[in-house]
């Protein structure tokens, strides 16, 4: 026997299924509006036999016709419940559901066989389909294991879901975990799109709490699609010409008993954890039938707390919760939706010190069946906590604002909670700290560099790029990789754009440090004296004033003749002015230029006179006064001789 597994919908479990009374479809009832919205996600799934059975050769019964005989195996078979997981028209389902093992598939090809042979040899004008099986099943199981019976057949599923004419063929099945050995969940890919889905929620709630679970109901349908099968050949104006036209008729049917009935929802209470072979599960206080295997089990706002792996028909059932069906889907990169949905955390400032107000903001999407009144809460591993009440109407968004104030500095890991759904996120999962420019005063058109130390707090290599801007235009970028849990120095080179003032910033990642170029401006400065002797002391002034919106600290250097002679660190408040004074000395005589940032003076030291030159003048001042001394006295005698 041949056995591709494909995939298809509708319902019927075998006919021996028939003995079970059947249940009716649940009666009317007013649901909760998120569980009367979850219905409408809510698919039925179905796996059919596709193929062919013949043989019996020599075979005949009660004397009638003899085999050979062959006819088409194409029908439903295994019959349960799904529910689309996302609107891409990923389904979930109970893995066997559409995993139909070779003696089902036998099972139903035999089924079809006996049909054939009813039809054929009018066995309807004496007996119901139902009575002539069960007489007949164990013959001709054993004219196969005989291998007088030749039995191709494959399985095909599909899923219904309400309001639509036609089932729809599964296209693949993306994930399928044997049961026997671990989780009973499947995920169909059907191509439908634009499909209503049900929210996972992330934890269900405490034991005693009231859930539903939505299924359809297979024991009815199935009783309908038989029951077509003899009202048919009950018509003498009906019966068809051929078998296979009496089972399409039957089917047709069933699928508008589909059309017409849809899921049904019984209501019951959670109860507690367990294991059901190799599965987590939770037990379930109330009706399940058979059918609702693959189905949903929902809160009262049509959140899904888990997937039905059984129908059980008593007072207490089992489901496997929701975490397991998230971890399916992710495992095989098919996303599913919570029923709220939180979009990319952003956080300001990027850069938080202990004791700082910082804001989270995120966009909140409803995506269940009612209004949601929220608490959204932060928390962060440094004990960081805030809170606030939010409200989502259905199929809205709104945009979260939440303030904190950061507990202490440095790196911390976080999330942010609203109702079952959380969103991690890392605050200041990169530093930069130890900020300097050199010079500390930039022309217009001038080099200059800015250092940083980089920290990197995260568990991977970063690799980032390092980028300055300035309110000037001036710009300039650089790569810069930083290993997990380690520190670089960036520096980074740029052109001053303009003279004067600028404010910037220096980015690297998602993280960024404010920076001010040139912040303090210098004016007035003076030197006295402007001609000193040799070693004299000569004073340099000049003021500073902050031209910044907030404090600033910044070094005043005193260059001469190109070369740093002193510096002087200021602390200023806005707009402060401070006179910032410079002593210095020169023993060679020579004229010195003198530069504070862009100011520009200079001063002379004048040579001094040797000591021997000095004395030389002295003996030559007291010689030229000698003898102005002798000629005087030597005119006064001759005068006083002449008289």
């Amino acid at each position: 026997m041949c056995k591709n597994i494909v995939v298809h919908i509708l319902l019927v479990s075998g006919l021996l299924s028939l003995l079970l009374a059947p249940p009716m479809f649940a009666a009317e009832t007013q649901y909760p509006q998120g569980v009367a919205a979850a219905k409408e996600s809510t698919v039925q799934v179905t796996a059919w036999i596709d193929g062919t059975v013949s043989g019996g050769a020599g075979w005949s019964i009660d004397a009638r016709s003899s085999g050979p005989w062959s006819f088409d195996a194409r029908g439903p078979w295994m019959v349960g419940s799904g529910f689309f997981a996302n609107e891409d028209g990923d389904v979930f389902t109970a893995a066997h559901v559409v995993d139909l093992a070779d003696e089902e598939l036998v099972d139903g090809a035999i089924m079809y066989f006996l049909g054939g042979i009813w039809f054929e040899d009018k066995w309807y004008e004496e007996l119901n389909f139902e009575t002539f099986y069960n007489y007949l099943y164990w013959w001709a199981w054993e004219l196969w294991l005989d291998d007088e019976l030749t039995i191709t057949a494959e399985e095909a599923d599909y899923v219904h879901r309400l309001g639509d004419e036609e089932p729809h063929m599964v296209e693949d099945i993306r994930f399928r975990e044997d049961p026997d050995t671990g989780m009973d969940i499947a995920i169909l890919a059907t191509g439908l799109t634009d499909t209503p889905y049900i929210g996972l929620k992330k934890a269900a709630p405490p034991e005693g709490s009231q859930a539903y679970v939505i299924g359809y109901a297979s024991i009815d349908l199935m009783v309908e699609f038989w029951q077509a099968m003899d009202d048919i050949m009950e018509d003498p104006r009906e019966r068809p010409d051929t078998f296979d036209e009496l089972m399409r008729k039957a089917e047709e049917r069933m699928l508008e008993c589909l059309r017409k009935e849809g899921p049904s929802v019984e209501v019951g209470l959670l109860g507690s954890s367990t294991r059901m072979y190799n599965m987590d599960a939770r037990r379930f206080h109330g009706t399940t039938w058979g059918g609702f295997s693959g189905g949903p089990i929902v809160d009262e706002l049509g959140n899904c707390l888990g997937l039905l792996p059984w129908g059980a028909g008593d007072s207490r059932g089992y489901f496997i919760p929701s975490e397991h069906l998230n971890d399916a889907s992710r495992g095989v990169g098919i996303n599913t939706y919570p029923a709220l949905e939180i979009g990319s955390v952003e956080i300001e400032p990027s850069f938080i010190e202990a004791g700082q107000s910082f804001k989270v903001t995120a966009e909140v999407s409803n995506l269940g069946f009612v209004r949601g009144d929220y608490t959204a809460t932060l928390k962060l591993s440094d004990g960081t906590t805030s809170s606030q009440g939010l409200t989502v109407e259905v199929g809205q968004s709104e945009t979260l604002t939440l303030s904190a104030v950061k507990a202490s500095a440095g790196f911390s890991t976080g999330s942010l909670e609203i109702g079952d759904t959380s969103i991690d996120f890392m605050v200041n999962p990169l530093e930069i700290s130890s900020l300097q420019i050199e010079p500390s005063f930039i022309e217009g058109g001038q080099i200059f560099q800015v250092t940083a130390e980089v920290s990197n707090f995260t568990s991977v290599r970063g690799d980032y790029t390092a980028t300055l801007k300035l309110s000037d235009g001036t710009t300039s970028s650089q790569g810069l990789t930083v290993a997990a849990g380690e520190s670089e120095t960036l520096a980074l080179f740029a052109v001053k754009a303009s003279a004067g003032f600028s404010t910037g910033s220096l980015e690297i990642g998602d993280t960024s440090i404010d920076l001010i170029v040139n912040p303090v401006e210098l004016s007035n400065l003076t030197i006295e004296p402007t001609a000193a002797a040799p070693g004299e002391v000569t004073r340099v002034q000049v003021e500073a004033r902050n031209v910044a919106e907030q404090q600033v600290t910044s070094v005043i250097s005193l260059n001469i003749e190109g070369e740093e002679e002193a510096t002087e660190t200021l602390t200023l408040e806005s707009g402060a002015i401070e006179t910032v004074e410079f002593q210095v000395t020169r023993d060679t005589p020579d004229t010195y230029e003198v530069t504070i940032g862009n100011l520009k003076q200079s001063f002379t030291v004048q040579p001094a006179f040797p000591l021997t030159a000095i004395i030389l003048i002295i003996i030559g001042s007291l010689g030229v006064a000698g003898i102005a001394v002798g000629t005087l006295a030597l005119r006064r005698s001759r005068r006083q001789s002449g008289e």
